[in-house]
């Protein structure tokens, strides 16, 4: 359970990196589910800055790799394919 719990908030920082480029701290805690000093914690691993107040946190943009791309990017082509198929049986 750990590690699932572990594993989704590694995802939701991914996400907030992506969709965010200034977010507060509080809103990364009540979305981690996690209190101030485990966020920090968490946010250092990943190279976050924090602003002087500890108030807002701006978040880096991961790099995906080639391999993740291509992995997404599949997932995509086949899901489009079923869903064409599925089209032409009905």
């Amino acid at each position: 359970m750990s590690c699932l719990k572990e594993s989704t908030r590694e995802r939701m920082l991914i996400s907030i990196g992506k969709a965010y480029s200034s977010i507060k701290l509080s809103d990364i805690c009540a979305a981690l589910g996690l209190d101030k000093i485990e966020t920090i914690q968490k946010i250092k691993t990943f190279d976050w800055e924090i602003d002087e107040d500890g108030e807002y946190v701006k978040p880096k943009r991961l790099i995906e790799t080639s391999a993740e791309s291509s992995q997404i990017m599949m997932e995509e082509l086949t899901s489009k394919l079923t869903d064409f198929v599925s089209f032409l049986e009905n």
